[in-house]
Protein backbone atom coordinates (compact mmCIF):
# COMPACT_ATOMS: atom_id res chain seq x y z
CA UNK A 1 0.00 0.00 0.00
CA UNK A 2 1.21 3.51 -0.84
CA UNK A 3 0.30 6.25 1.66
CA UNK A 4 1.31 9.66 2.99
CA UNK A 5 3.20 11.00 -0.02
CA UNK A 6 0.57 13.29 -1.55
CA UNK A 7 2.73 16.42 -1.10
CA UNK A 8 5.65 14.87 -2.99
CA UNK A 9 3.40 13.40 -5.71
CA UNK A 10 1.68 16.77 -6.19
CA UNK A 11 5.04 18.57 -6.50
CA UNK A 12 6.25 16.08 -9.12
CA UNK A 13 2.94 16.32 -11.00
CA UNK A 14 3.26 20.13 -11.21
CA UNK A 15 6.70 19.73 -12.78
CA UNK A 16 5.44 16.99 -15.11
CA UNK A 17 2.55 19.17 -16.31
CA UNK A 18 4.86 21.98 -17.49
CA UNK A 19 5.30 22.24 -21.23
CA UNK A 20 9.07 21.78 -21.16
CA UNK A 21 11.71 19.31 -20.07
CA UNK A 22 11.79 18.60 -16.35
CA UNK A 23 14.09 16.41 -14.29
CA UNK A 24 13.86 15.47 -10.64
CA UNK A 25 16.92 14.52 -8.64
CA UNK A 26 16.02 12.70 -5.45
CA UNK A 27 18.43 11.71 -2.73
CA UNK A 28 18.33 10.89 0.95
CA UNK A 29 18.74 8.21 3.58
CA UNK A 30 18.35 4.59 2.68
CA UNK A 31 15.05 2.76 3.13
CA UNK A 32 12.72 5.78 3.29
CA UNK A 33 10.77 5.04 0.10
CA UNK A 34 12.44 7.13 -2.60
CA UNK A 35 12.30 4.40 -5.24
CA UNK A 36 8.74 3.47 -4.29
CA UNK A 37 7.70 7.12 -4.59
CA UNK A 38 9.25 7.45 -8.03
CA UNK A 39 7.76 4.17 -9.24
CA UNK A 40 4.32 5.21 -7.99
CA UNK A 41 4.58 8.53 -9.80
CA UNK A 42 5.75 7.15 -13.16
CA UNK A 43 3.58 4.02 -13.25
CA UNK A 44 1.22 5.54 -15.86
CA UNK A 45 3.63 7.98 -17.54
CA UNK A 46 6.34 7.73 -20.17
CA UNK A 47 9.48 8.22 -18.11
CA UNK A 48 13.08 7.17 -17.67
CA UNK A 49 14.08 6.15 -14.15
CA UNK A 50 17.80 6.02 -13.48
CA UNK A 51 19.34 5.18 -10.11
CA UNK A 52 22.99 6.21 -10.11
CA UNK A 53 25.49 3.75 -8.77
CA UNK A 54 28.32 4.47 -6.38
CA UNK A 55 30.75 4.32 -9.27
CA UNK A 56 32.67 6.72 -11.43
CA UNK A 57 30.92 9.30 -13.57
CA UNK A 58 31.86 7.56 -16.80
CA UNK A 59 30.08 4.34 -15.81
CA UNK A 60 26.98 6.22 -14.62
CA UNK A 61 26.86 8.20 -17.87
CA UNK A 62 27.19 4.99 -19.90
CA UNK A 63 24.35 3.26 -18.03
CA UNK A 64 22.14 6.36 -18.22
CA UNK A 65 22.82 6.74 -21.95
CA UNK A 66 21.87 3.11 -22.55
CA UNK A 67 18.56 3.63 -20.70
CA UNK A 68 17.77 6.72 -22.78
CA UNK A 69 18.70 4.94 -26.01
CA UNK A 70 16.58 1.90 -25.14
CA UNK A 71 13.62 4.09 -24.13
CA UNK A 72 13.85 6.15 -27.34
CA UNK A 73 14.14 2.97 -29.39
CA UNK A 74 11.13 1.44 -27.61
CA UNK A 75 9.03 4.57 -28.19
CA UNK A 76 10.01 4.55 -31.88
CA UNK A 77 9.19 0.85 -32.23
CA UNK A 78 5.82 1.28 -30.48
CA UNK A 79 4.95 4.23 -32.75
CA UNK A 80 5.94 2.20 -35.80
CA UNK A 81 3.81 -0.76 -34.68
CA UNK A 82 0.80 1.47 -34.04
CA UNK A 83 1.21 3.13 -37.43
CA UNK A 84 1.52 -0.23 -39.14
CA UNK A 85 -1.71 -1.47 -37.50
CA UNK A 86 -3.63 1.62 -38.61
CA UNK A 87 -2.54 1.40 -42.26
Amino acid sequence: MFVSRDTELDAMQKLYDKDKFQMVVMYGRRRVGKTTLINEFIKDKPAIFFAAQEANSRLNLQVFSEKVYLKDNQVYQNAYVRKAKVS
